[in-house]
C-alpha cells in the first residue's frame, strides 16, 4: 500500500468515526428533544386542568403561582427545542463544511504534479 493510500485509509476511518460521533450527538439531541416535547405536554396538561377546575370554582381564583410555573416549564421545554435545534444545525453545517474539506483534499492529492516529468500530460 502506498503512500498515498495510506493517507486515504486514515482520513476514511476518521471520517467514519466523525460520523458515529455525529450519529450518536444526532439520537441524543433526539432523546432530549423528546423529554421537552413530553415536559410541555405536562404542563399544558396541567394548565388545562387549572382551566377546567377554574370553572367549576366559579368565583374563586385558580392559583396564579401553578399557573406561573406551568407557563415557566413550558416556555423551558421551548427553549431546550430550540437550543437542541441550533446545536443540530451547527453540527450538520460543520459536518458539511468538513466533507468539504475532505473532498477538496482528496481531489488535490489525486491531482497530477505539473512538476513531475513522468505524469502524462493531457
Amino acid at each position: 500500500m502506498d503512500e498515498r493510500e495510506r493517507r486515504l485509509d486514515a482520513r476514511e476511518r476518521a471520517a467514519d468515526e466523525r460520523d458515529r460521533h455525529a450519529d450518536r450527538r444526532e439520537r441524543d439531541a433526539d432523546q432530549r428533544e423528546i423529554d421537552a416535547d413530553a415536559r410541555e405536554v405536562q404542563a399544558t396538561e396541567r394548565e388545562r386542568l387549572l382551566d377546567e377546575e377554574a370553572l367549576h370554582q366559579g368565583d374563586r381564583s385558580v392559583d396564579p403561582i401553578d399557573r406561573f410555573r406551568d407557563a415557566i416549564e413550558r416556555t423551558s421545554a421551548k427553549t431546550d427545542r430550540s437550543n437542541d435545534f441550533l446545536q443540530r444545525s451547527r453540527a450538520a453545517v460543520q459536518r458539511g463544511v468538513d466533507r468539504i474539506d475532505r473532498i477538496r483534499q482528496e481531489t488535490a492529492d489525486h491531482r497530477p504534479n505539473e512538476s513531475d516529468p513522468e505524469q502524462p500530460v493531457s
